[in-house]
């Protein structure tokens, strides 16, 4: 027998190929390995998806700090964020800036060391100037209780001043908050232990520097009170709204309730308190706003047995409250730190943190103020990361939310808000009035975080009008609007985004005239219709009930026929003068928007009489053949136009001779424009000669001076242009050249008159001296001798005087 042969693979070929198979046996099991340890690192029985209106969370405090007992304050587009961190197991206050309203965090500043590990519950505050202040709680190296401490930046938090302690009246201070008032001024709110009572008390520094300590708390505690902790703040000009949580004896029960103060005076005083929540359960930790004189409060309450957030509005700003609150949070777990913030489109968005997995989660849940629904409730944090204490504000069409996660500053951004589509029609753009009344409207659907869903459309007649449901998807984009009746229609549209939202209502206004007006109706205070009145001055009125379509109307008033209107007018009333005996017909048309016309209405008068006429008549006369009197053809006369002409004006009578040398002749235009005068040409001397061509004169006044006698001739002509075909056209008038005589008056030589005013005098003199000699023969003649010598020395000294005169 043959042996059979059996087959060896030889060693070379073994060794390989077992080696292959072992390799990708083992990453078959590493992978396997590997896969089922990510299985089991990031299994969760929620799925962790986008929630819908809000984006995805990140951290605004860096890896390296430790981070708890975050607060957040905005003012316009300066965000501050301040927190408790420790790094390199050290304790400090930090603050994180942001300049564009989230978009970007500087890296966080170290503002105060402190020396203790406790919660240092720190709270920020940002002026209207740009101030920010910080205010938290610490214990002192040389004291054991817990003492307030406050620093604060002028520039934006680029720096700040070193920390200060307050030093205040009471055993020990916690729980502070601090904010500005519409002055700037800083307000401190804290609770305190004083005289075995612990209350609550406001502070005011007007310079940021010096805070008063308070005389007394802000609440007295009698009656039952057993204190007054976590107050709600709310500022509004000078009005300050406050929310705190109290003990009150009842009967039996020692539980938590809510008090409510206000202060119209910036703080100076405070009403008394009043207790807004009642029941024999607690209610803790609120937080207020104010939307259109409505507080909005919540607050967490165990009512339910576990803790649960619920939201009471007060009306007439806290004078009125509901009776039952809303609830919130619809879980069977307990939650805690509710917080609120009113959203740019209006409503409330409420955030909260709750304890129903093993690790705390952020909560979120809109109220809409308009409609009274709540949205519903979106987790904001990642259930495998612890989360808590989440406070908000509403800044650039959104609010941001962040929180306690997990030692880091957690923040999220929500998405409140949609834009409205931009809506157009090609068929009918608005503002245009238009006959077709079947219009094309579309629209451009805007961009969203969330996505648009679908839209919200009305049609009717008011200008301002919100539609509320929604009857058109996302993929519809345009529509076509059937039959719409004369005048004014106006198509509402909102957008509502994936999250809800609704946007403001975009209203597109149609202006439609599809059919011609209605006749005006007419009458006349003057003249009766039909009838002969005595008056050639009629005045007609009209009246037409449609107003919204019409543009105007056309008249016209004619002489035995009906005419066509053809004058233009807005007013409602028409008057003629002096018209001729005989019959008449106004007419008139409506003329609508879109300068349709209506049909004529026409009133007949009858200036003093006029012939009668027939059915027959007036039958041709509504059909337009009726043939009126054959009219003497009157010849128009054209007027040439008046002739540019240039006149000379002289300040005396030329057929006269003028005695001065000086004097202002006027030079006067005819039939020219001012402003196209170019200047005039001026001759002046003693023969007849015309102006030459060339402007030597440029104002209308000639002023002539130091001319002597004689005779002138004075010519002006003026150079100006005319504008024709756009272009200009140089002209002269006509010359014009008058004829005046100077004479003037012969001169005198000084001498001759000095000479002439010598001879006056002397004349003057012997008339003196002839009446003194005959008043002496009188004397003398009358018996007066012995007293001849006393005259003789008067008339002496009278010609010695006179002679002195010369």
């Amino acid at each position: 027998m043959m042996k059979e042969k059996i087959l060896q693979v030889p060693k070379t070929i073994l060794i390989p190929v077992s080696a292959f198979i072992r390799r990708y046996l083992w990453l078959i099991i590493g992978i396997s390995i590997i896969t089922f340890f990510l299985t089991i690192a990031f299994y969760s029985k929620d799925v962790q998806t986008r929630t819908v209106g809000w984006e995805k969370s990140f951290y605004v405090s860096p890896y390296n700090i430790q981070t708890k007992n975050v607060k957040i304050a905005a003012r316009g587009n300066l965000i501050a964020i301040v927190y408790e961190g420790m790094e390199n197991k050290k304790n400090a206050i930090y603050v994180s800036i942001s300049f564009d309203g989230g978009d970007q965090y500087l890296q966080p500043i170290k503002i105060a060391d402190t020396s203790t590990s406790i919660d240092q519950n720190p709270h920020i505050a940002i002026s209207s100037n740009g101030h920010i202040a910080v205010v938290w709680q610490s214990i002192p190296v040389d004291d054991p209780n817990t003492r307030l401490f406050y620093t604060y930046s002028t520039d934006m938090g680029a720096t700040w001043n070193d920390p200060t302690r307050l030093y205040l009246p009471s055993e020990t201070e916690l729980l502070p908050g601090i904010y500005y008032d519409n002055r700037n001024f800083l307000h401190l709110f804290y609770c305190a232990s004083k005289d075995e009572s612990f209350n609550l008390f406001h502070i005011v520094s007007k310079d940021e520097k010096i805070f008063k300590p308070p005389e007394e708390p802000l609440v007295k505690i009698s009656r039952g009170l057993r204190g007054a902790f976590f107050p709600t703040v709310l500022f509004l000009e000078e009005y300050i709204y406050i929310v705190w949580q109290g003990k009150e004896e009842k009967e039996d029960l020692i539980s938590d309730d809510l008090f409510f103060m206000r202060s119209s005076n910036y703080g100076d005083s405070f009403s008394e308190r009043e207790r807004i929540t009642k029941g024999k359960f607690n209610d803790g930790s609120p937080c207020i706003l104010l939307h259109k004189d409505i507080i909005y409060l919540v607050y967490h309450n165990n009512q339910d047995k576990n803790w649960a957030i619920k939201l009471l509005k007060g009306f007439d700003r806290g004078e009125t409250w509901d009776k039952k609150p809303i609830t919130i949070s619809s879980t069977n777990a307990d939650c805690y730190s509710p917080k609120a913030v009113i959203s740019n489109t209006g409503d409330l968005v409420i955030t909260w943190h709750d304890t129903g997995e093993i690790k705390p989660r952020v909560f979120a849940r809109k109220y809409s103020i308009r409609e009274k629904k709540l949205s519903p409730i979106a987790m904001l944090s990642n259930n495998r990361i612890s989360a808590r204490n989440p406070v908000s504000i509403s800044i650039k069409n959104k609010v941001i939310v962040v929180w306690d996660g997990a030692d880091r500053v957690t923040a999220k951004y929500s998405d409140v808000h949609v834009d409205p589509p931009k809506v157009y029609s090609l068929t009918h753009p608005e503002g245009k009035w238009l006959r077709s009344p079947n219009p094309q409207i579309e629209w451009t659907p805007p961009k969203d975080e969330s996505g648009i869903v679908g839209y919200a459309t009305f049609i009717n007649n008011l200008k301002d009008f919100d539609p509320t449901i929604q009857n058109y998807d996302r993929n519809i984009k345009k529509i076509r609007i059937p039959d719409l009746e004369n005048g004014i229609t106006y198509f509402h549209i909102r957008a509502i985004d994936g999250a809800g939202n609704y946007s403001r209502t975009k209203h597109y206004k149609f202006q439609i005239s599809k059919n011609p007006l209605p006749m005006p109706v007419i009458s006349s205070t003057t003249h009766s219709e039909g009838k002969a009145e005595k008056s050639r001055n009629p005045i007609f009125q009209w009246s037409l009930d449609e107003s919204i379509r019409l543009k105007g109307f056309v008249y016209s008033i004619s002489k035995n026929t009906i005419t066509k209107p053809d004058k233009f007018t807005t007013d409602f009333k028409a008057e003629f003068k002096d018209l001729e005996m005989g019959r008449y017909f106004f007419n008139i048309r409506s003329v609508d928007k879109t300068n349709l016309l209506s049909r004529i209405a026409s009133y007949e008068i009858i200036v003093e009489k006029a012939e009668e006429i027939d059915t027959e008549a007036y039958n041709q006369i509504a059909k337009g053949i009726y043939k009126e009197p054959k009219k003497e053809k009157i010849k128009k006369v054209i007027k040439k136009k008046p002739k540019p002409s240039v006149d000379i004006i002289f300040p005396f009578d030329i057929s006269h001779n003028f005695n001065e040398s000086s004097f202002d002749v006027q030079i006067e235009t005819k039939n020219i424009n001012e402003k196209m005068i170019i200047g005039y040409s001026m001759y002046l001397g003693n023969e007849m000669q015309m102006p030459a061509d060339r402007i030597n004169q440029n104002e209308k006044t000639i002023k002539i001076s130091d001319i002597k006698s004689g005779e002138y001739f004075l010519g002006i002509k003026c150079r100006y242009y005319i504008m024709r075909n756009k272009k200009k056209k140089y002209y002269w008038t006509d010359p014009i050249v008058k004829k005046f005589s100077i004479q003037l008056p012969p001169e005198v030589s000084p001498v001759l008159s000095y000479m002439d005013s010598i001879s006056n005098r002397i004349a003057e003199i012997r008339v003196v001296v002839s009446v003194s000699l005959m008043a002496l023969i009188v004397s003398i003649a009358t018996g007066f001798g012995t007293k001849l010598s006393f005259y003789t020395r008067l008339f002496q000294s009278r010609i010695n005087r006179f002679i002195r005169m010369l």
